[in-house]
This record gives C-alpha cells, structure tokens and sequence, in this order.
C-alpha cells in the first residue's frame, strides 16, 4: 500500500494502466459498503470493550462474546476490515487495490484459524457450539 502511493505521489500516470473500467453504480456501491464497513467495525469494537487485542493472546479475564454483531459473525471486524478494502478498490476501480484486498483476505483466512484454536482451548465446547450457530466471515 506504501508503494502504491508513493508511485501515485512521484506520477500518478504511471498506474494509469492498472485502472479498471467499473460503472458508476457499482463505485457509489462502494461508497455505501465503505460506510456500513465503518459501521460494523465501530459496533464490533465497542461490543468487545476491554476483550479487544491486535494480539493473538487470551487473557485470564477473558470473557467470550457472542453478542451484537458477534451473534451472527465470529470476525466482524475482519469481515468489515475486508469490506472496508473492497469498498475502496470499488471507488477507485484500481486493480493494485483489488490485489491488496486479496492479500487482506488471505491474511486474515491464514490468522483466523490459530485465533480460533486459541478460543477453543480456552473455552472449549461453549466455543464449538458458538462455531455451530455463527459464520466465520459472514452470517449462517
């Protein structure tokens, strides 16, 4: 991402083949996925309080959260970081976005099940039933 605006900022022309011809409709659908990805991220993380960590660790205290939007999605706030990125390779209809947003997705399909691992051997069948009833990126 560094670099892609680092090229832009030296001549924006020189990604001017990587541009992708998208319809207007389908840009200002990314404006509107950009705005209700901020939304879940917010509501996520307020939902999680104190339990949120950029880190993959549970702590003694740690309490398992199946509500608000945790009800229905095990990782919003991957799902709205995710979101947030195709709204913006949307608006911007540039393929270096588009390629960005897959490297987001596989990181995330790559950290989720270690975060998952740490969830079910600290919460162990509460945490599999909460696996039965809730999606992993989007709803059941």
């Amino acid at each position: 991402m560094v670099a892609f605006l680092l090229l832009y900022a030296l001549n924006p022309r020189w990604l001017e083949p990587l541009a992708l011809p998208l319809p207007a409709w389908l840009r200002m659908l990314g404006i509107a996925l950009g705005l209700a990805s901020l939304a879940l991220y917010a509501w996520s993380r307020a939902t999680l309080g104190r339990q949120w960590s950029s880190q993959l660790r549970v702590r003694q205290e740690h309490q398992l959260v199946t509500t608000g939007p945790y009800a229905h999605i095990r990782h919003p706030i991957y799902a709205a970081l995710d979101l947030f990125l195709t709204s913006i390779a949307l608006v911007t209809a540039h393929a270096f976005l588009f390629a960005f947003l897959a490297v987001s997705v596989l990181d995330h399909a790559m950290r989720i099940p270690k975060e998952e691992q740490l969830m079910l051997e600290r919460f162990g069948e509460e945490y599999r039933e909460y696996m039965e009833r809730a999606g992993r990126w989007l709803p059941k």
